[in-house]
């Protein structure tokens, strides 16, 4: 795309100088759809690929015009595994490299897919737009709060497209449920809950070599020096402060996302939680395998529930068992999961809601939308779906959960100040330290 290259070429110094500071089983593919005139064309580069990265990649080689021409990998096996896939659907061999800083230089890509371990999110993607390049970034946006409001300063200061991967935005059941929240229907909503039951977290493993072929430093990247340890990697690091926050920065932002798609200017005053690590398999201090965690907007009760254990799901009636939120106002309730919602009338109303029934099963969480949203954004240098400023509500929402959990006492938020109202031990939370030469630089005002 001649518009968007030309932008990016304004931002190559300021590239370089971001890079020298820095010092250097997935289902099949299908057929590619068609990639259109070089004019028209958007080329990727994705970074990280195992497990969801893979399926955020396929989303994109079907996007008519989209051209996945760099696939980035700390993991040889993962990049053996995946390029000659793409190659195979295309017809065109992509770059394959392990060191993301490679895909910043390159003049030729116009935008990169951010789909690393959640520590690695804020770092790459300010990197990305500071050198000029459009991002698409997996959710949460970032592991920390501090790194969440930097990417939405990065996305401004650089006039980057930026989309968060929470894509139930774009999904229809999604609008379609949420808009029948907001027709004011259910009359006043004083209770929204919503949750997780699967996700169970690894064994505790011994420390070990790492795999031939694993750059494991650079896996590591911003997070404290640690040994290898095959429980800490693939397809489990979320499990670990360090890498990420659980279920509740993994499937809770998700559903917290549906919260302020349904309340935009919704802020939460004092944040409670507690759990623990109730299953036995593993060393304590690490993100819990059950938690309630309450937030108190003012004018209702936002409460966030996972038990890692088993799958099924707090309603008898629940759309889906091991996920979902329920919107729970005067005159009835409003229960929605990534397959079905449903509208149950309130008994006690003197003015129930007429019932909504369970419509078709079907598996609808958007990303195929959401990818092809991203890509029409590029294009004509629209604001997508998920900007950083939306998707920043939702991760700080859950890494505020974590933070009560962690500091084992209730919170008080300060919008203004983004931070916490008198408390040093959980402000201290707010940002994780980040190992040299992997730390944020100063952004630039907008």
């Amino acid at each position: 795309m001649s518009e968007v290259r030309t932008t990016r070429r304004r931002f190559l110094q300021g590239s370089a100088a971001f890079m020298a500071g820095a010092g250097l089983a997935a289902p099949a593919f299908g057929a590619a759809a068609p990639l259109g005139p070089p004019s028209d064309r958007v080329r990727l580069g994705v970074v990280g690929l195992h497990s969801r990265g893979g399926g955020v990649m396929r989303a994109f080689l079907g996007q008519p015009g989209v051209e996945i021409a760099a696939l980035c990998d700390v993991d040889a096996a993962v990049l053996a595994e995946e390029g000659p896939k793409v190659e195979a659907a295309t017809g065109r061999k992509p770059a394959l490299v392990k060191d993301f800083r490679r895909l910043l230089d390159d003049q030729d890509l116009d935008a990169l897919v951010v789909a690393t371990p959640d520590h690695w999110h804020a770092y790459i993607t300010v990197a990305a737009c500071r050198a000029g390049k459009d991002v698409y970034c997996e959710k949460p946006m970032a592991n920390d709060i501090a790194g969440c409001r930097a990417i939405t300063q990065a996305a401004a200061a650089y006039d980057r497209v930026v989309q968060i991967g929470q894509q139930q935005r774009s999904a229809p059941l999604w609008r379609d449920a949420i808009g029948y929240v907001q027709s004011g229907k259910l009359g006043q909503v004083r209770l929204v809950r919503a949750w997780s039951s699967w996700g169970r977290p690894p064994a505790q493993r011994p420390d070990a070599p790492a795999p031939e072929g694993v750059d494991y430093d650079l896996w590591l990247g911003p997070a404290p020096a640690h040994a290898f340890n095959e429980s800490r990697f693939h397809g489990s690091w979320r499990w670990f402060w360090d890498y990420g926050g659980g279920l509740v920065s993994d499937w809770g932002v998700h559903l917290m996302d549906m919260l302020f798609m349904a309340y935009p200017d919704a802020a939460p005053r004092t944040i409670s939680a507690m759990g623990g690590e109730y299953l036995g398999i593993r060393e304590g201090g690490q993100p819990p395998d059950t938690v309630s965690i309450a937030y108190d907007f003012g004018d209702r009760l936002f409460v966030w529930e996972h038990c890692s254990w088993q799958h099924n799901g707090p309603f008898v009636s629940n759309t889906d068992d091991t996920h979902g939120i329920a919107f729970t106002g005067a005159d009835g309730q409003m229960l929605a999961s990534r397959h079905q919602w449903q509208v149950r009338p309130d008994a006690g109303s003197k003015t129930p809601v007429e019932a909504v029934p369970l419509g078709e099963r079907i598996h609808n969480d958007g990303l195929g939308a959401h990818a092809a949203d991203f890509v029409r954004c590029v294009r004509a240098r629209e604001t997508p779906a998920c900007p950083p400023a939306v998707g920043e509500k939702a991760a700080t929402l859950a890494h505020m959960g974590n933070i009560a959990y962690r500091t084992g006492r209730t919170l008080t938020w300060d919008a203004a100040a983004n931070a916490f109202a008198g408390d040093a031990e959980a402000n201290a939370l707010l940002r994780n330290e980040a190992r040299a030469p992997w730390r944020l630089p100063n952004l630039p005002t907008p």
